[in-house]
């Protein structure tokens, strides 16, 4: 009992810790020997494994400077070894920071321990346990960090790399087409054309028409002749015959043709050009599509693919 009470005195942590179960002592004697639960032996085995824990993981943050990889390895181990679930024991102190040579390295651990009363669960006691320690770490560059920290953790992860693939498949739709055939008609319509060109048509027209006709006129102008001198162009009014002597009075003729125009009028023939539009029946063939809509199945098949997805996986489980 003695050591029992001991055990139960409360201890100063180096971070600020309760290292003991404090004031609850004494309901945890009363429980424990009212329902012979969860003894001292127990309790102390609990803190002794976090206790452990706690050094082992100063002693990484010691060399590294900072909470690694190692450190979460080294709790996990320490704790599983003790039988103690790590996903149970929570973190209350680490040095998440890259801590240099002198600098002040902690790791603190906390769990509960459930009291049960005929199989009923009536508290849970804590239990926490640290450790302090000076870091030894020096980095390789004058004011560098090691890269090699991470977030503290009592259980370590592992990527896996998680493989899912999908077989060969045929993948299939329905696709419409056009089906088309050539369709024939004959089209027929009026077609104007202009034709031009003369024709012969009867208009009424009016022609100047000129007759002509010759008129002698006798003048005054006259004068005796002897026979056989009379000129052909003189007209004789007497003559006088005296002796075998014969001589004409004669006067001068003139002869002219006098013309008149008259105009001629009547229908005649005469040549018009002219235009005029002619209109007729045209046919020509024409040629058309005639369509209707196709819908048949076209598959296509698919090479089976695999994609690589990685995986953390929690080794607490």
């Amino acid at each position: 009992m003695n050591r029992w009470r001991q055990w139960l005195a409360p201890r100063q942590h180096p971070g600020g810790l309760s290292s003991g179960v404090g004031m609850m002592g004494g309901l945890v004697l009363l429980v424990t020997v009212l329902t012979a639960g969860i003894g001292a032996t127990q309790l102390a085995r609990v803190h002794a494994a976090l206790a452990q824990a706690a050094q082992a993981a100063v002693q990484s943050e010691q060399q590294q400077g900072c909470w690694t990889q190692g450190t979460t390895q080294a709790v996990y181990q320490t704790l599983k070894g003790a039988g103690i679930n790590p996903n149970t024991v929570r973190l209350t102190a680490d040095t998440a920071s890259s801590t240099t040579y002198g600098g002040a390295v902690t790791a603190g651990l906390a769990t509960t321990v459930g009291v049960s009363v005929l199989g009923a669960k009536l508290m849970e006691i804590p239990i926490a346990a640290g450790a302090n320690a000076t870091s030894f770490y020096t980095p390789a560059t004058a004011g560098g960090s090691n890269a090699a920290c991470i977030t503290p953790a009592t259980c370590p992860t592992t990527v896996v790399d998680h493989q899912q693939c999908t077989p060969a498949h045929q993948v299939c739709q329905n696709v419409t087409t056009q089906d088309c055939t050539p369709v024939s008609e004959q089209v027929c319509g009026p077609v104007t054309q202009t034709q031009c060109g003369y024709t012969t048509e009867d208009e009424y027209t009016c022609t100047p028409v000129q007759s002509c006709h010759q008129e002698t006129t006798v003048s005054n102008a006259c004068d005796w002749f002897s026979e056989g001198s009379v000129p052909s162009n003189v007209s004789c009014r007497s003559s006088y015959s005296s002796d075998g002597y014969t001589a004409f009075y004669c006067c001068y003729r003139t002869t002219e043709n006098v013309c008149t125009t008259q105009d001629d009028c009547g229908y005649h023939p005469v040549s018009v050009y002219s235009c005029h539009d002619v209109t007729t029946t045209e046919c020509r063939t024409e040629t058309t599509q005639s369509c209707h809509p196709v819908t048949s199945e076209q598959c296509s098949t698919v090479p089976a693919q695999c994609t690589t997805t990685p995986e953390t996986i929690n080794e607490c489980g």
